[in-house]
């Protein structure tokens, strides 16, 4: 958390004060010619964290689609300008166990992944062939000069075996599980609940993977929950393909008093599931605070037992339908334009579907200002100039690092986390219009320049009015005399309901003085400043 002198902010105050009462011309309005400021209405954007086992993983590998990306230091990622459809996501970190999962973007809109969960995996140096691995519910038995390397046969006592072994208990074997479509030796797609799962892996001292050589078998004994997993003497045994993000029918796992038994041909991740269960649908509505029904919003359901989750979008009415496992409990989530709310919990008698009695409620962003860049200047600032009626003792709100403002109040927009060292993402999130025009500026706090900003490669994804629009630094013209270290991005006009996105892509002097609120003069507070 940053926390900037009032001396500095009082000066930086001044100095734009100065500036803007120079007797140059006003900088021109409207964007520069040349400049293609048409809408994107084929992207959206991806927003999400990434946890451990002791919690935010930073530096994981974010695999996109095509595009690869780092999570911060408190875990969290923003990929913006993302093709609208359905993107496969992958999260990898070192010693943890790689999460997949589906990401439908909508244009315009932002997706939220929610809290991605890695497991950590267990390395066991092998010392004897053979050698057997056990945990509280599965044990997992090597063989004998079964593995080879891309060099060839390798000894078990040369290598080192990652395994992890994960039960239906709790979120973190929901997080493991991933994708719940397997394909069976027909090649018939099914829905699957999962009960255990194995994660192995082998790999040389020095890092090479190993794999067991053909004809080699692994043994594997799991105990199961025989709630979620029946009293079936024979469950299915599936195999992740992480080319295919798809679970495959790969044997049979038979059942010996409290434990499934069987064996696999080769590492990876392994799961004790059933195929095609019984369910009940679940219906209801999702409004935002004023009771105006949410399109497009993403309705997930969590299992309380087994690794099972539907997920369902709202249609123009609010509407949506999910299924829920029969005589299962479930927790809702929803998720919209990056935030994401809880939603309610439900309990279903078998065979029977159910229709909430209440609609599930969110704060639904109205706008959203994606800010990033690269390492540097290390740090860039957002800042929002908001129409302001409540206080007729000035014209504009300021939202940015020392005044957030707030969701639930005026302004109603609110900005997150303040990156301090690269890249972003820099966020303000609107849920309420206020008639007027809001203006949106970018400051280089690190080096003050216009020449700083326009080297940082900042990107700016504007979300507004169903529309989605990419204006980038690097199109903005030098600034003709003094040099600012402001960017105009563009505007927000709101007005009785129509809003408008007016691109502006020039640099200059940002809104200042005695109409203007930005916490030095916080009513009733007595703070100058606030983190």
């Amino acid at each position: 958390m940053r926390h900037r002198p009032l001396a500095l902010l009082l000066l930086t105050v001044i100095l734009v004060v100065h500036a803007g009462c120079s007797d140059d011309a006003p900088p021109p309005t409207g964007p520069p010619a040349g400049i293609d400021h048409r809408p994107r209405l084929d992207v959206g954007a991806v927003f999400g964290t990434i946890d451990g086992n002791w919690g935010a993983v930073d530096e994981a590998a974010i695999e996109l689609g095509e595009r690869t990306l780092v999570s911060d230091p408190w875990g969290r990622f923003e990929a913006t300008a993302v093709p609208v459809g359905q993107h496969a996501l992958a999260v990898a970190s070192p010693g943890h166990l790689t999460v997949y999962r589906s990401v439908d973007v909508q244009a315009a809109r932002t997706t939220a992944t929610g809290r991605i969960r890695l497991q950590r995996l267990d390395a066991h140096a092998v010392a004897d062939q053979g050698a057997t691995f056990s945990s509280y519910f599965a044990d997992v038995t090597v063989p004998e000069d079964g593995f080879v390397t891309a060099s060839g046969p390798v000894a078990v006592e040369d290598l080192v075996l990652d395994v992890e072994f994960l039960a239906s208990h709790g979120q973190d074997f929901v997080d493991a599980f991933g994708p719940s479509v397997g394909v069976r030796a027909s090649g018939e797609e099914v829905r699957l609940v999962g009960t255990a799962l194995v994660a192995f892996f082998a790999r040389t001292e020095q890092g090479e993977p190993a794999e067991l050589a053909p004809g080699a078998m692994a043994d594997l004994a799991m105990e199961v929950d025989h709630v979620w997993a029946g009293d079936e003497a024979t469950i299915p045994l599936w195999h992740f393909d992480p080319s295919t993000r798809r679970w495959q029918e790969r044997g049979t796992a038979v059942r010996d008093s409290l434990w499934y038994r069987g064996e696999f041909d080769r590492t990876g991740r392994w799961a004790v599931a059933e195929a095609d269960p019984a369910t009940s649908a679940v219906t209801g509505m999702v409004v935002d605070r004023v009771g105006a029904p949410v399109a497009g919003a993403t309705v997930r359901s969590w299992m309380s037992g087994p690794a099972w989750s539907t997920e369902a979008v709202t249609d123009a009415s609010g509407r949506f339908a999910l299924d829920v496992l029969e005589g299962d409990c479930a927790t809702l989530r929803v998720h919209v334009d990056g935030e994401w709310s809880y939603g309610g919990f439900v309990c279903l008698d078998g065979g029977m579907d159910a229709e909430l009695a209440n609609p599930l409620v969110v704060s639904a962003p109205v706008f959203r200002l994606t800010l990033v860049w690269g390492a540097d200047p290390p740090d860039l600032d957002a800042h929002l100039f908001v129409p302001r009626d409540w206080d007729p003792a000035f014209d504009l709100h300021h939202v940015f690092f020392d005044e957030r403002g707030d969701a639930d109040e005026p302004p109603h927009c609110r900005l997150g986390d303040d990156a301090t060292s690269g890249y972003g993402p820099e966020a303000v999130v609107g849920y309420r219009w206020r008639d007027g025009r809001y203006q949106y500026w970018i400051h280089d706090y690190s080096h003050g320049t216009s020449a700083s900003l326009r080297a940082s490669g900042a990107r700016v994804q504007v979300m507004a009015a169903g529309e989605a629009w990419i204006l980038e630094v690097a199109d903005t013209p030098p600034p003709v005399g003094e040099d600012p270290g402001w960017w105009h991005v563009c505007d927000l006009v709101a007005d009785g309901g129509a809003v408008t996105v007016e691109p502006v892509d020039r640099f200059g002097v940002p809104p200042s003085g005695p109409g203007v609120f930005s916490g030095e003069t916080k009513r009733g507070s007595g703070k100058t400043t606030r983190p």
